[in-house]
């Protein structure tokens, strides 16, 4: 090894990453832009090399990405739509013509449909890729409605200095000065389940960030009800993301508490017009834990059991705790499961 070897060779650790990357530990007092992400360069490619995807044979949905952001909380970027064997993913990318250029704020935003060749046939999947909008898109969620198989789209864009909220090409009229965190679903059966008729209503959550309020209403019908205010009183790090079967929603808010983030669940039956509040306690697990910002989000399983995963960490290792509200005793009782462990 010669001098010009040893002077660029470091080895990093994970810590030192999380640090050269800006994702500082839960105990840093996180705030909404712990969830911006970093914006991505034009990827480095080898003039004689293949690509790994090139090798695998592979089909790569796009090399453009601009930003990580998209990928940073629980907004969902990919789904699976297991009736009809097709998967749909949404991208922001940069276009073409501006590859070059430092020009965050003239990208895509790209739904991608893929479809799996039929049962006993061969071939690579389909990928069919349709634009949905096109100027400076900062954040996005998709959701799918499992009875007609559309998928539908909510994304922020920054137009003029003004961030303005969309949900399946129509502008969301809203009191919120600067929305953030769009986060879309609808009632219907859940995984495993086939949905025999169309949702009743849908829910869209989101989050003015100069304000600081989080909000949620009812969509039917593309027409909105008023919106509620989640957090009248608290602080909220980042938005709001729930599950909803039939008339029962249950919504997660990290709650910002003497410099401590403290989970909390919203929980309603009756189509999310009152809520009952619940936190998520988790010092008696381990007292060096701290919560890592939301980016994971309630689910419902086969059985219509709700779960509110929560990530913890210590900074060395991180772990998952899971709560879980059974339907047959929806308002009386909860439970909570096991740390499930993994070393970083």
């Amino acid at each position: 090894m010669n001098q010009l070897e040893r002077s660029i060779m470091r080895i990093i650790k994970r810590k030192d990453q999380d640090q050269l990357v800006g994702l500082a530990v839960a105990s840093d007092s996180p705030s909404d832009a712990y969830f911006d992400g970093l914006p991505l360069p034009r990827e480095t490619v080898m003039r004689n090399w293949k690509s790994e995807s090139a090798v695998h044979r592979a089909q790569a949905i796009s090399d453009r990405l601009d930003s990580t952001r998209y990928f940073e909380g629980p907004q969902v970027s990919i789904l699976r739509d297991d009736n009809r064997r097709v998967t749909w993913a949404a991208i922001v990318e940069r276009t073409s013509a501006l590859v070059e250029r430092k020009d965050s704020g003239s990208c895509q935003l790209v739904l991608c449909r893929i479809s799996e060749a039929r049962l006993g046939a061969s071939g690579a999947p389909r990928i069919e890729r349709k634009v949905i909008a096109e100027g400076d898109i900062w954040r996005y969620h998709i959701a799918l409605n499992k009875f007609s198989g559309a998928v539908s789209i909510a994304w922020i864009q920054r137009t003029n200095g003004k961030q303005i909220l969309w949900l399946d090409g129509l502008q969301v009229p809203t009191s919120a000065e600067e929305p953030d965190f769009p986060f879309y679903a609808f009632s219907q059966p859940p995984i495993g389940h086939v949905a025999t008729t169309a949702p009743p209503y849908s829910l869209l959550g989101y989050k003015c960030r100069r304000s600081g309020r989080v909000f949620l209403r009812k969509v039917d019908r593309q027409t909105f009800t008023d919106e509620m205010v989640l957090n009248p009183k608290d602080h909220v790090v980042g938005g709001v993301s729930f599950a909803v079967l039939d008339d029962k929603v249950v919504a997660r808010l990290d709650i910002m508490k003497n410099g401590k983030l403290v989970p909390q669940l919203l929980i309603s039956d009756d189509t999310a017009n009152t809520f009952q509040r619940k936190e998520l306690d988790i010092s008696g697990y381990e007292r060096s834990f701290n919560v890592v910002p939301g980016y994971t989000k309630p689910v419902v399983d086969v059985g219509k059991n709700f779960h509110a995963p929560v990530i913890v960490t210590d900074g060395k290792e991180s772990a998952r705790l899971t709560t879980y509200l059974r339907l047959t005793l929806w308002s009386r009782e909860s439970a909570c499961r096991g740390l499930s462990r993994a070393v970083r």
